[in-house]
Order: structure tokens, then C-alpha cells, then sequence
């Protein structure tokens, strides 16, 4: 039973940080974190919750949320819905997670008299609703997982990302064709796009053919068939040819939740087969959108018939061969059913009826995008793929380009507890190409581009994907460093650090967020990359090709320019020796699949393909074979660095005998 008092379970300091909170709430306590519940309406009394910095995730529009930094909540917004808050307070770091339920959300926001916590239920709901969990831990990360579990727990809405199968798509490397083509796609032109890439040396594996193929009036949609004029044949020769020419694995689709941006044209043939509500409301945050966002009617299908609508849906474009969906405008389901409908029932419906019908027809082959809001988050069922911000604007400024990436890095330390960060396709050819390819690569979500044909960098490329179209990945997602969790590199003279590992291999990303700003200087180390136990470590600068040895404590000082980047892999050093991995590869010791010493004194690793393959070595081996075969290899004195020439098209076991 909820409790108003202060359970002797927790520890002094987290019943010290819960009686920081409004009284008005009830919590349920468990050691270190704890649920709480409010009635509707406003909750004040938040000028007592103190922390030394803060870091805010929040709506800024209704589909995409961003990190925010601050010393003090008086700096909270009062236009956008903080969703989540981190603290860092005395002792370690306290999590503050808004909750989205079955039939009620809230949120945290700025207002006349100071913070407020807002709590909106569905009508005739009453009584107290599930509106925060806390959670207190030693690191950022552990406090926001805590938080998420008790979240999990309070609602019963949503899995956890740990406890969730990774989509099956994700494994390859990707091409969509949304920055090529916009809406002008066609069968042709997707020919012509995946000829170029062959070209190239390229052979995606997952292929997302983007908004443009569904037959439309206006901005609804109108049936579950293609565009005659830009397929005449449907989908359906499209796909066989991509599979069975351009060895494609898996070929999608984008859509809208709502079936398109406006939703179901009621007087279509889907209109007439599903039941439809409409929403004229105007909604002033549009205002000089646009036709598209600032529509003058949308019509939603009910969330009694949204069951059957996308099983039939989905059944069709399964019958075409298309094994994984895209789906776009998710966070505005909100505007077309405030008013006419329950809003978090309605949400709940949509979210169970699209998961479902992925899970069954597409193997949980699944996009969610455009859906960066708590109502949604916290209703991922079996959904795991999630963009994690705002597009890649391929023609926005540098400025433009860094902030993609601080929003990625800072969003993954909530968004990394319930799905896989997407943080979206690029441009291998372009003025930042190579600092989005190594933000990609440290992510541990979907890599794939959205290049024009004939404009590839096939070396970058390269660098990101193995032989077999496989993308070069981490089993997981990425974490900013501690150091860069409260700071804003965009404003504040530090480099950002976001780290990922496999096993005790690792690799830190560092980047330079200040478009013109002055060269900044930082330290990066293995602790950069949340996961790597303390030790001495080689440590492998990917970009230049340097190798040094870092005792336990030690970093490595380095200084970028205004928008460069680069990236450090880890080792740990058994017995003076180390693996790097691919060193050609921007994930190179994600290609080890096992690694150590013999018991015949020599020292062995698999490695995912053959080329320079890297190890730290204090003394030079005496013989070298690769697939049991002798092998070439160099050997540097002074640094210590072996690059082994492993010639194998597939995997190679890489012995050294000392």
C-alpha cells in the first residue's frame, strides 16, 4: 500500500532526498527507489529539491525530446514537458521519472509560483494516478535504469530493453531513401540507388523505401495499396529485385501511425472499412507549419477497429514481401485525439495494436519514430528500434550538426533502459560525413545512410561495415562518459565523450560540439566507457593510428579543433599482450568474438573477417598464423603496436607464439 511516511527500508540518504518532495505525494518505497502517486491537476512545492547540477529531458514539440543542462530548476521550462530529470546530489545521482500510464500522464514544468508537477487523467478517472518514480544510485545510469525498473513495475505498460530481443534488421548496415529522394520516390529510382551503391562496393542489407509510395488525397491515405504511377507493379517486384539482385535482407516501409500525416480519408475505401473520428481543431503551436502539420481536419481510425487496421495492414504488405516498418508522426496521435477521445487510452490502443501486428507479421521488425514523448516510451511493449532525435538535416549548418549528436548522446542515458537508439541515417558524402559515421558507430543502434546515387564515400563506409553487409556493431547502446553527462559542450569548454564496450573491449568517441568555436583540450580514458573495469589498458587512437599504454588511472590528453572528432579504443593488457581488433574499422574490437591464452603459452583471437588486424605486443612473437596458416606481420619496438595481415574473406583465428 502506498505509504506517506518515509519507510526505514531506504537508506538515510534517499529518505533525506524524498522528503525534498512535494508532501502531497505517496509513495510506495523500496531501498534506493521509490513510486509515487498524486490526484490530478497541479503538484507545487518543488523549491526544496536541491542539486548541485541538473540535466532535464524534455518535449519540445510533439515528437521529439532533448537534454537541457541547468544548476537550479528555476531554469526548468515553462513551454516544453520535462519527462525526465537527473540530479547529481551528495553521494551519487538521483533520477526523477514522469510517468505515463493506461489512463493519466504527467509532467514536470515551470509555472507562475515555480516547478509544478502537471498530472492529466482520462475522463471519469479518479482518484490518485501513478506520476513519478525516483531512484538514487551511485552513477547516472544506474539512477535512471533504477528508476525505469520501478516505473516498469508501478505501470506494467512497458519491457525493459535488457529483457527485449534486438530487431533483427538492426544487424545490418542500411539505406534509405528519404534524404535521396524525399517524396519523389519510385520503383526506378530505388534501382538506380542500389546499382550505385553495388558500385560502390556497397551491398546494404536492410532496405526503407520512405514516405512517397502510399496512394493519397491530400494528406490522408486511402488504401493499403501503392501508388500506381510511382509503382505500377506494387511492391512487390520492387523487393525481389533488391533481394534477389542487389542481396538485400530485409526491405521496408515507412508510414504514418495514423496511416498518414493526416490520418484515413473517411470517405476512401479505408474509410469505409474502418471506423473513423474526426478532429478540426487547429492547434496554434502550428501555426506557419505548413499544410502538412497545420491541418484544418484530421480523422483517426478508432481505437476499437485500430486492432484489425493494422492486421490487415500489415498482412498486405507482408504478402508484397516487406518484413519491416517505419512509423512516423507517432508523438501527434495526441492532436487527433484530445477532444473526441481518452488521450492515454488512445495511446495505449495504438501502441498495443502497432506493436502486436510488427511482432506477428514482421518478426518485431519495428521503427518507432517521431514518438519521443513518455506516453509512448513507456508503452514499449515488444517495440525496441527508436529514433532518438530530430532528423539529420543533410543541409543545416555545423551547429546544426553538432547538436544531432549531443541530443543523441545525452537522450541514450534514458531512451538505452527501454529500447535500441536510432540515431537516424546520414550522408556519407558530406562536410561532416566522418563525424556522424563515428557518432553512428559508437551508438550500438542502426547504421545506415540515405545517400544519392552516385554520392557515396565507399572508404568511410568501409570503415562502419564488414564484408558481409553486416554493420559493424556493439552488442548495446552507448553512454555518454560521467564527464559529460552535466556539462554542455556546446557552451561549456569541454569535448563530448560517449563510450561503448564488448565485454573488457572498448571504445570512447570524442567530439568537438562548437561550431567556430576556439580548440578545446580534454582527457579520455577507459573509464570514459561505461562497462570497462579498471586496469591497464592499450589504448588505440583510430584515427591516427597511435598506440600507448595507460596504467590504471592514467588518460590520454588530446586537444580537436571546432567540429572534429575521433575516436580511442581499449584493450585490457594480459600478460603484455592486448587485442585491437579490425584497426581499418571505427568499431574494430566489437569484431572480436573471443580472445586470450593458450594452454600451449600462445596467445589466440577470433576475429569477425580478415585484415590489419591490431594487438598491443611488449615483445615481438615469434611466428604468426592466421587460420593456421603463417602470416605477415609488423611489429613497432617503441610503441609496442602489431598489425597482423590477415588475408581471410571470412573469420580469422589470429595465433601468436612468443
Amino acid at each position: 500500500m502506498p505509504t506517506m511516511g518515509l519507510p526505514m527500508k531506504s537508506t538515510p540518504a534517499f529518505r533525506a532526498l524524498l522528503a525534498q518532495f512535494p508532501r502531497r505525494i505517496q509513495w510506495t518505497v523500496s531501498e534506493n527507489s521509490a513510486a509515487g502517486r498524486a490526484p490530478a491537476g497541479s503538484t507545487s512545492g518543488w523549491d526544496r529539491l536541491k542539486a548541485r547540477r541538473w540535466l532535464a529531458i524534455a518535449r519540445v514539440n510533439p515528437w521529439w525530446f532533448e537534454p537541457f543542462l541547468f544548476r537550479s530548476l528555476d531554469a526548468l521550462s515553462d513551454k516544453h514537458e520535462t519527462q525526465m530529470l537527473l540530479g547529481k546530489v551528495k553521494g551519487g545521482h538521483l533520477a526523477v521519472l514522469c510517468l505515463a500510464g493506461p489512463s493519466s500522464r504527467s509532467i514536470l514544468q515551470r509555472g507562475v509560483r515555480g516547478t509544478v508537477l502537471r498530472t492529466e487523467a482520462d475522463p471519469g478517472v479518479k482518484g490518485a494516478q501513478p506520476v513519478l518514480a525516483v531512484a538514487w544510485a551511485a552513477s547516472p545510469a544506474e539512477a535512471v535504469r533504477t528508476a525505469m525498473e520501478r516505473a516498469r513495475s508501478a505501470l506494467g505498460t512497458f519491457q525493459l530493453a535488457k529483457d527485449k530481443p534486438q530487431p533483427e534488421f538492426a544487424q545490418w548496415f542500411g539505406w534509405c531513401t528519404w534524404d535521396a529522394f524525399y517524396k519523389e520516390v519510385t520503383d526506378a529510382k530505388i534501382r538506380q540507388g542500389l546499382r550505385s551503391l553495388a558500385r560502390a562496393g556497397i551491398r546494404p542489407g536492410f532496405l526503407v523505401i520512405d514516405d512517397g509510395w502510399q496512394p493519397l488525397q491530400g494528406y490522408q491515405t486511402t488504401s493499403f495499396a501503392t501508388d500506381r504511377k510511382k509503382f505500377p507493379r506494387g511492391l512487390a517486384p520492387v523487393v525481389q529485385e533488391a533481394k534477389q539482385k542487389f542481396g538485400v535482407k530485409k526491405v521496408g516501409v515507412w508510414h504514418a501511425l495514423q496511416g498518414y500525416w493526416h490520418g484515413v480519408d473517411p470517405k476512401s475505401e479505408l474509410g469505409r472499412h474502418y471506423a473513423t473520428v474526426p478532429n478540426k481543431t487547429r492547434w496554434p503551436q502550428f501555426k506557419g507549419w505548413g499544410d502538412q502539420f497545420d491541418a484544418r481536419r484530421r480523422d483517426l481510425v478508432h481505437p476499437r477497429d485500430i486492432h484489425r487496421f493494422y492486421h490487415d495492414f500489415y498482412l498486405k504488405l507482408r504478402a508484397e514481401g516487406i518484413g519491416l516498418v517505419k512509423v512516423d508522426n507517432q508523438g501527434s496521435l495526441e492532436h487527433f485525439a484530445r477532444g473526441p477521445l481518452p488521450l492515454s487510452a488512445t495511446h495505449r490502443a495504438y501502441q498495443e495494436a502497432l506493436q502486436g501486428a510488427a511482432s506477428v507479421h514482421f518478426g518485431g521488425n519495428l521503427l518507432h519514430c517521431m514518438s519521443n514523448t513518455h506516453d509512448i516510451a513507456l508503452a514499449m511493449g515488444s517495440g525496441m528500434a527508436w529514433r532518438n532525435s530530430d532528423d539529420f538535416y543533410p543541409r543545416k549548418d555545423a551547429a546544426a550538426q553538432a547538436k544531432h549528436v549531443v541530443v543523441n548522446v545525452l537522450n541514450n542515458l534514458w531512451t538505452h533502459t527501454f529500447g535500441l537508439p536510432d540515431w537516424d541515417m546520414f550522408w556519407s558524402r558530406h562536410p561532416h560525413a566522418a563525424y556522424h559515421a563515428r557518432a553512428r558507430a559508437i551508438s550500438g543502434g542502426p547504421v545506415y545512410v540515405s545517400d544519392r546515387p552516385g554520392r557515396h564515400d565507399a572508404a568511410l563506409l568501409r570503415k562502419l561495415v564488414l564484408a558481409d553487409g553486416r554493420a559493424l556493431r556493439w552488442p548495446q547502446p552507448a553512454l555518454p562518459s560521467p564527464a559529460s553527462v552535466y556539462r554542455d559542450p556546446r557552451h561549456e569548454p569541454c569535448l563530448l565523450k560517449s563510450g561503448n564496450h564488448l565485454g573488457d573491449l572498448g571504445a570512447v568517441a570524442v567530439f568537438h560540439a562548437q561550431a567556430g568555436g576556439p580548440a578545446l583540450a580534454d582527457r579520455v580514458s577507459p573509464a570514459d566507457a561505461t562497462g570497462l573495469r579498471r586496469g591497464r589498458y592499450a589504448a588505440f587512437r583510430q584515427g591516427t593510428g597511435e598506440l600507448r599504454v595507460l596504467e590504471p588511472g592514467q588518460a590520454w590528453e588530446l586537444r580537436l579543433a571546432s567540429m572534429e572528432s575521433e575516436l580511442f579504443h581499449f584493450a585490457p593488457i594480459d600478460q603484455d599482450v592486448a587485442v585491437l581488433g579490425l584497426l581499418d574499422k571505427f568499431n574494430g574490437p566489437a569484431a572480436v568474438a573471443a580472445y586470450g591464452w593458450g594452454e600451449s603459452g600462445h596467445y589466440r583471437a577470433d576475429v569477425a573477417e580478415g585484415g590489419r588486424i591490431g594487438f598491443y605486443a611488449r615483445l615481438r612473437p615469434r611466428r604468426v598464423t592466421v587460420n593456421d596458416r603463417p602470416a605477415s606481420a609488423r611489429w613497432d619496438r617503441k610503441s609496442g603496436l602489431l598489425v597482423v595481415a590477415a588475408k581471410s574473406r571470412g573469420p580469422a583465428c589470429v595465433e601468436l607464439y612468443f
